[in-house]
């Protein structure tokens, strides 16, 4: 079986498949605002994927990432540097999601604060 998008190797919202492997790269400033990094549907499969993000972090403020699956949330997590503005800071852990067949997966960066640069890997498995 081969899947495919139409940008199998650039930055972008969508999630690439080539043959039973899923990923995708994304990256963006943020200033007090909500930014979706990524917004994908499946098709006939399910995926388990790994979500590894990071900030470069300008402010002492946290920047949120929720996991929404077909509308609903799902699951949050946050990144926070305390009292230091200067920090690059990634996932402690990075975040294992199974996404079902045919839905739709969308991952949300929140910044509440001054402008953040974030930027987000997704790597994973398609099974049919």
């Amino acid at each position: 079986m081969m899947l495919g998008s139409s940008n199998p190797v650039g930055v972008g919202t969508t999630l690439n498949i080539i043959g039973n492997h899923i990923y995708g790269n994304n990256q963006a400033t943020i200033d007090n605002t909500d930014l979706i990094m990524f917004d994908h549907t499946n098709g006939a499969y399910y995926a388990i994927v790994e979500i590894a993000a990071g900030r470069n972090m300008k402010s002492a403020a946290e920047v949120t990432t929720t996991v929404i699956m077909n509308g609903e949330e799902t699951y949050e997590a946050k990144f926070d540097n305390g009292i230091t503005s200067s920090l690059t800071m990634p996932f402690g852990t990075p975040m294992k999601v199974l996404i079902p067949p045919y839905a739709r997966f969308q991952l949300q960066f929140e910044g509440n604060d001054a402008a953040d640069t974030v930027g987000c890997t997704i790597t994973g498995r398609i099974y049919a």
